[in-house]
């Protein structure tokens, strides 16, 4: 079970633990943090093995990862199957981690929330305050190689993504130039920070509750990976009627639902690199008894084992959603996330469009410093020349002087 993902949840509990701040925590306090991981990841692990690694009394973040890696996440096998009281089948390596991800979660926001949640003029609701946390932990910085880092932060660019979809949900304007402004300052927002930001200034004025199904939005599209969702008209398989639908599209999968509760599915149509969308259109001649059955803004998703008709309520909303399936599609070879996968590739870009800035502000130095020095080599050359020609003329009137 790798370390990475776990490394930013690990670093919230750590620092809420140092209230000192002295960059090292007691062992008794990591002993119940070993246990309660070890515990909820099905593990015996009492934290007692803390007491004989290191001699000292306190442990820093690296050596508690360390250890935490060597004794509990080690020990955990790729194929491990649940306990009695959940699934017995066993899951692939994905999806173990990413519950095994949320178990860790709920036993590091235990520790970290009561510094969190304690704030003043408080807008967000704790349980929304938790998604965001989440969220953060999601899109924290990374190295090149995807290794988050610590301390555990967003980059400037990235709260501004966030901030822009939020701002968007809510029906409100994205201050581009002012966000621009208070980046200047801040290159990377620690959690507090980021939830500071939505809170006061993108917030103010709104309920907990209107804040709550915005901050929900985003979850599901960060986290629960969500595409794209919303109505569509579908038409039906054994008749030819049209129904309204709910459609929600993940990476592998377009699921149809009778209302955006997702209470009762209809059907949903699986997804991988050879299906396709076909763009129809209404014909213009057509028996009259089979006109009402027309549809505008109509396309059909080929998936794996069968095909849908599907009308949108315009031509924008249309190629919105044929855009999103085709984007899904091209995504079914790949694994793991969609939205890290999107993160990686703007975290690249920005980071590729940041580097050529270097470059340029370093070649401008150069050039600049090459004017100097050209500048300071010219002024060297007319100073010595003026010194030649003061030395001639004082020369020549010795001469004149002598004679």
């Amino acid at each position: 079970m790798a370390l990475n993902e776990k490394r930013t949840r690990l670093w919230h509990a750590f620092h809420s633990l140092d209230d000192s701040l002295t960059g090292s925590v007691p062992k008794s306090q990591l002993k119940v943090l070993t246990h309660n991981i070890a515990s909820i990841l099905g593990l015996q692990n009492d934290g007692s093995g803390l007491n004989e690694y290191m001699s000292t009394p306190t442990l820093t973040l690296n050596e508690y990862l360390y250890y935490m890696q060597v004794e509990v996440f080690d020990c955990i096998k790729e194929n491990d199957t649940f306990g009695s009281n959940d699934r017995l089948d066993k899951i692939d390596k994905e999806d173990r981690n990413k519950i095994d991800i949320d178990k860790v979660d709920d036993v590091c926001w235990m520790i970290c929330k009561r510094k969190y949640l304690n704030r003043e003029n408080r807008i967000i609701l704790d349980e929304d305050v938790l998604k965001l946390w989440k969220i953060f932990n999601f899109l924290a910085e990374t190295d090149e190689e995807g290794k988050v880092l610590l301390p555990v932060v967003m980059d400037s660019q990235e709260v501004a993504c966030l901030g822009e979809k939020y701002t968007q949900i809510i029906g409100r304007p994205w201050k581009t130039k002012e966000f621009d402004s208070v980046a200047d300052e801040i290159n990377t927002f620690y959690f507090q920070q980021m939830l500071n930001f939505l809170e006061t200034w993108c917030s103010l004025g709104l309920s907990g509750l209107d804040v709550g199904l915005a901050i929900k939005e985003l979850y599901e599209e960060i986290i629960c990976d969500v595409i794209k969702k919303g109505f569509l008209t579908k038409k039906g398989q054994a008749f030819a009627n049209w129904k309204d639908r709910w459609f929600v599209l993940l990476p592998t999968v377009l699921s149809y639902y009778v209302s955006s509760d997702l209470k009762e599915c209809k059907g949903e149509i699986k997804l991988d690199s050879f299906s396709k969308v076909e763009r129809l259109r209404v014909h213009t001649v057509m028996p009259i008894s089979n006109k009402s059955l027309a549809k505008a803004n109509r396309f059909v998703v080929k998936g794996v084992d069968r095909s849908i008709e599907i009308s949108a309520p315009d031509i924008r909303t249309k190629n919105a959603w044929i855009r999103a399936i085709e984007s899904a599609i091209a995504y079914c070879s790949q694994t793991g996330s969609y939205q890290k996968a999107a993160f990686k590739q703007r975290k690249q870009a920005r980071d590729a469009l940041r580097n050529e800035l270097q470059k340029q502000e370093k070649k401008k130095h150069e050039e600049e410093e090459n004017v100097k020095r050209e500048r300071e080599d010219l002024q060297r050359r007319l100073t010595e020349k003026e010194s030649r020609l003061k030395e001639v003329n004082e020369m020549g009137e010795k001469k004149t002087t002598d004679t």
